[in-house]
């Protein structure tokens, strides 16, 4: 009976561990976010990032996915 107990018990403990809500610093993790991202309605931020850069790395992405 001890023998199958004692590694039920790793395993529980492993997972008791691995759900706990706080981080390695002591501070608590970030919850569900259940809010969507929203599209950028700053005209200004397209004018700091070079999107065409990034048009070009899908491009790269997808034709090496094909």
């Amino acid at each position: 009976m001890s023998k199958k107990l004692f590694p039920l018990l790793i395993v529980l403990s492993f997972i008791y561990l691995g759900c706990s809500s706080l981080n390695e610093f002591g501070k608590r993790r970030n919850g569900f976010n259940l809010e969507k991202i929203k599209a950028n309605s700053d005209p200004k931020a397209y004018s700091i990032i070079d999107t065409s850069k990034v048009y070009w790395e899908i491009l790269t992405i997808n034709t090496i996915d094909k």
